[in-house]
């Protein structure tokens, strides 16, 4: 805890909508501050590429990745208008998704498919979800002749549950369909080895789990892919090649890129995979505990969709949603729950760096006091 800033009157239970970056961190990202501040012409022109090529190589390992496909981006969001605004869609092409999708990322396929002409698809997926190759089926049966595109998300944001993507990813790209993973919450989070993954196009941030300063993020490319694939920004290297365009989007701060090797150097300092496994072993906890106390049904009937995050529908409608998120903050209590369709949803976060137990029996028995 001591190495986060959090104030100590919170119980933090959000660790996923934002992260929460530690002092080593933030102390790193100054010093590159200082460095560009001291000489900003030698620091932007002349010695930029060559630190955000160190940066690159150290976060593509982590992920399992060549340096060659991947660029930084400010968030998983910037990653996706990169993604859509280089793809050339048509009138009557079919962009497929589903209804856990994180909301920007919707306006985002909404917007494309608006500009170009195209049909957005929107396939329910139950919740709770207690068997992934429903996920995988109910995908596969909605793609057509036109579907041009699928958009799916590693770990869903709102719901916490880990998609079968290699799966889903192999099956729709044999259906001739572009591959867009939206992995926002896996770095740092969960195993990644993107170069396996089998998708077309792939973004994650580097600032909820791995802890790096905000506007750290990743955009990961297949190579046939590279020279179609341009920043949603373009600037004054339009067509020098990947990495060029997007290291340069116009002046701006790369301190929280260059500072994402401290983040994975903290990272691994916590236990690096074991340390992702003890969160995941938390937040099950911390659901069995939630689902006992409350008689809720765990959002992740299989195993294999769980991860540090746990979801789960309330007795209340969603109408209540928003009372009940107050109240929680007005016992300082930090916790996501927002509507899911007709009922309210707790989303609970695990990071064991500041997280324990007993901060869950605290958000039971203030949900307890809240709950209709």
């Amino acid at each position: 805890m001591s190495t986060f800033l959090l104030e100590p009157s919170i119980t933090f239970l959000n660790h996923g909508s934002f992260g929460a970056c530690p002092q080593p961190v933030l102390d790193a990202q100054s010093e590159w501050r200082r460095k560009l501040e001291a000489q900003p012409v030698r620091f932007l022109i002349r010695e930029l590429e060559a630190n955000l090529a160190v940066a690159r190589a150290a976060v593509a390992e982590f992920v399992g990745a060549s340096p060659a496909d991947l660029v930084f981006v400010r968030n998983a969001t910037a990653g996706v208008n990169a993604v859509l605004s280089s793809l050339s869609l048509r009138p009557g092409d079919r962009i497929l998704t589903t209804d856990h999708r994180y909301e920007a990322v919707g306006n985002t396929l909404e917007h494309a498919a608006r500009r170009a002409g195209a049909i957005l698809d929107v396939v329910e997926i139950p919740f709770p979800l207690d068997d992934a190759g429903r996920v995988t089926q109910r995908l596969l049966d909605a793609i057509t002749d036109n579907t041009r595109l699928l958009v799916l998300d590693h770990i869903t944001s709102m719901t916490a549950l880990v998609m079968p993507v290699a799966e889903i990813a192999a099956a729709a790209r044999a259906r001739g369909c572009i591959v867009l993973i939206d992995g926002a919450h896996a770095p740092g989070h969960i195993p990644l080895s993107l170069t396996d993954l089998g998708a077309d196009f792939w973004v994650g941030n580097l600032h909820k789990w791995p802890c790096a300063p905000k506007g750290s993020a990743v955009l990961w490319a297949a190579p046939e892919h590279h020279k179609m694939l341009h920043p949603a920004v373009i600037s004054l290297r339009y067509g020098e090649g990947l990495h060029r365009e997007f290291d340069w989007c116009g002046t701006d701060d790369p301190t929280p890129w260059l500072a994402s090797t401290a983040a994975l150097e903290h990272h691994a300092s916590l236990g690096g995979a074991a340390f992702e496994t003890a969160n995941i072993a938390l937040a099950q906890q911390a659901a069995d505990l939630l689902c006992g106390r409350l008689a809720l049904e765990h959002g992740a009937g299989d195993p294999a969709m769980r991860c540090a995050m746990a979801a789960m529908l309330l007795p209340a409608p969603a109408a209540d949603a928003d009372r009940i998120y107050r109240g929680l903050l007005a016992r300082d209590i930090e916790c996501f729950v927002l509507p899911w369709k007709a009922h309210a949803l707790v989303r609970i976060s695990a990071f064991s760096a500041y997280n324990e137990i007993e901060q869950y029996r605290l958000l039971a028995d203030a949900l307890v006091d809240l709950l209709p």
